[in-house]
């Protein structure tokens, strides 16, 4: 009898296993290539591009809210309004078509899918600008997401760099999102310690 429901258990571990699966998809690394006009490697972000092409508007939105809080290649047009704050142009929110950072279409579009996340809205209102110069930041190294059912989870490693002080870390976050309906929340961010 212990043997039936041990093999009952462990079957229907096994088709959970396979009804939620949680592949992780790699939608952004960090590479060295060469510049020639420096003559050196250059460390950049390397994104899937046909990742972007077709992403559901739910994961557009989860990555929006990640991508606004850490650095991502991001450079000023050469007639920005520093002082206001516009036009600093960014490699991953212009992947996801979400336009400058900061601006009122980056903003809106999150603001339109957060609209239920009190937390996430009032985040919003201290949009930070990040250009690539900046002698403190954290920056991404890759990014990875899943989805299952009603659930987003983006997994990060970033980089903690100060320049001034010649200092770095590297960590890893799990973003955990909740999907319900035309609307999304952030459940929670786990902080972890690069292995």
């Amino acid at each position: 009898m212990k043997n039936i429901i041990l093999l009952f258990l462990v079957i229907t571990l096994i088709s959970c296993q396979k009804q939620y699966n949680t592949d992780q998809i790699t939608i952004v690394t960090r590479q060295k290539i060469y510049d020639p006009k420096y003559k050196t490697y250059l460390s950049v972000l390397k994104i899937d591009e046909t990742y972007f092409k077709t992403i559901s508007e739910q994961q557009k939105a989860a990555l929006g809210y990640v991508i606004t809080f850490v650095g991502n290649e991001c450079q000023w047009q050469d007639q920005a309004n520093k002082t206001q704050r516009e036009g600093l142009i960014c490699k991953l929110l212009s992947a996801l078509d979400l336009g400058e950072q900061c601006s009122e279409k980056h903003l809106s579009f999150l603001r339109s899918w957060f609209k239920k996340d009190v937390k996430v809205l009032d985040e919003l209102k201290t949009c930070p600008t990040i250009p690539e110069t900046s002698t403190v930041q954290t920056m991404f190294n890759s990014i990875k997401i899943s989805q299952v059912q009603s659930k987003i989870i983006v997994f990060t490693e970033e980089v903690y760099i100060n320049s001034r002080e010649d200092y770095s870390k590297t960590f890893q976050k799990e973003y955990s999102f909740h999907l319900d309906n035309n609307t999304i929340k952030l459940d929670t961010i786990i902080l972890k310690p690069k292995l």
